[in-house]
């Protein structure tokens, strides 16, 4: 018998349709999940492209390569209200224009003029709080000049400038940059804000100088950069893109789930597996095996607050157990195995036991009969990316455990 022959459920990146996303095994639909989001969404497809889906149609997403992962995103809204607006303060309107990120959307070219200023785009009025964090992200591409800028303006002005031909960046702000097909890179910035709350132009978007060492100079009225797909964003990570024109717009999260699969189950002892990663995290965000509730799981989860990996049960509403790995970064591809059976309880990742628990029981057999992207209940829901989810009814050994988790 092989890993594959003993799993009762494989998921991945495979079929879908809306609503559905088609497990690998069993063949005969049952342990098919069932997916709700009720808004349109985006993804970057097999192309590289950014294509939008339909209401409650799985995204199968190609942005880390050429394998695609499930993305499962919380809501998000754009607050930008003019996503691909390219005119703003000290900059030449120009027409010009070369194929967005989306192969579509006819980008044009951000030209900056000849005062001594900040060439910029604005971003429209906009309120935050204290404690509120932003993150700032736009799709931006080489044309004569390769460095571009993300300003924030309520606090200190700190610049974030991203080098669009060689994908490096630096700056005060946190700031990345996540490369697309054609030259595109979304380039991203993220602030919290620690001072009173206001109201204005809460961001710009800027283009900097020929050696990217200032904001402030003065251009040649010539030479520009292209851009399109402006966000603006609560939270600490840029989700997908969401397009808006004239107001703001609102992506709803994704909700997997499937209940009804109690003979795929084993309460007693299994295993439960998952390759993927996360950075759009709250607090104990997971995967669990249940009977639809947090008084009898198991259930893999993202640790934010100490940054590690997480396993833990409850029968009847009592602690079992709670295992942990050490510290990790969540946006690292990861295979983790969680397995459960009488006192026997076992975290594995990448190849290696990390944690263990030899004491506490397991449900009685017939109680677990919903997989779900949270807890069970629908509380700490998983966002992320999702390569593989595999459950099986029994304990799997070491030797079984290294093989299904090594990298």
């Amino acid at each position: 018998m092989s890993l594959y022959d003993d799993a009762s459920i494989i998921l991945t990146p495979n079929a879908y349709k809306a609503s559905k996303l088609y497990s690998l095994k069993p063949t005969d639909g049952t342990a098919d999940f069932d997916v709700v989001r009720a808004t349109t969404a985006t993804r970057v497809n097999e192309d590289g492209l950014i294509e939008s889906v339909g209401v409650n149609v799985p995204r199968l997403d190609y942005s880390g390569g050429v394998c695609p992962s499930i993305l499962v995103e919380p809501l998000a809204t754009n607050r930008n209200v003019d996503s691909n607006i390219s005119v703003g303060v000290n900059l030449i309107t120009s027409t010009e224009t070369i194929i967005g990120v989306d192969g579509v959307f006819l980008a044009g070219k951000v030209i900056g003029n000849t005062s001594v200023v900040r060439h910029t785009l604005g971003v429209s009025n906009i309120t935050v709080l204290t404690g509120d964090t932003i993150t700032y992200s736009v799709y931006a591409k080489a044309g004569e000049r390769n460095y571009f800028g993300i300003r924030e303006n309520f606090q200190t002005g700190s610049v974030a400038i991203f080098d669009l031909i060689n994908g490096t960046t630096n700056g005060v702000l946190n700031s990345t940059m996540i490369s697309h097909t054609n030259g595109w890179w979304r380039c991203i910035a993220t602030r919290q804000y620690t001072g009173a709350g206001a109201t204005g132009q809460l961001m710009t978007f800027l283009t900097i100088s020929s050696d990217g060492a200032s904001s402030v100079y003065a251009d040649d009225g010539t030479s520009g950069i292209y851009v399109m797909g402006q966000q603006v964003e609560g939270g600490s990570t840029a989700t997908s893109y969401i397009p808006t024109t004239g107001s703001t717009v609102t992506r709803n999260a994704d909700s997997i789930s499937k209940t009804g699969i109690g003979s795929l189950i084993n309460s007693e002892e299994g295993t439960l597996f998952f390759e993927g990663s996360s950075t759009l995290l709250i607090y104990n965000n997971a995967i669990s095996l249940s009977n639809g509730s947090t008084s009898n799981n198991v259930y893999f989860y993202y640790d934010k607050v100490n940054s590690k990996y997480g396993f833990a049960g409850f029968v009847g509403g009592s602690l079992q157990f709670n295992i942990k790995s050490g510290i990790v970064d969540f946006s690292d591809n990861a295979k983790i195995a969680c397995k459960y059976k009488l006192n026997d309880f076992a975290l594995w990742v990448n190849g290696v036991e990390v944690d263990t628990d030899s004491s506490g029981i397991t449900p009685s057999s017939g109680v677990f009969n919903k997989l779900s992207f949270n807890t069970g209940s629908g509380a700490a829901p998983f966002y992320g990316k999702v390569k593989q989810l595999q459950v099986y009814p029994t304990a799997l050994t070491d030797t079984e455990l290294t093989a299904l988790t090594t990298l």
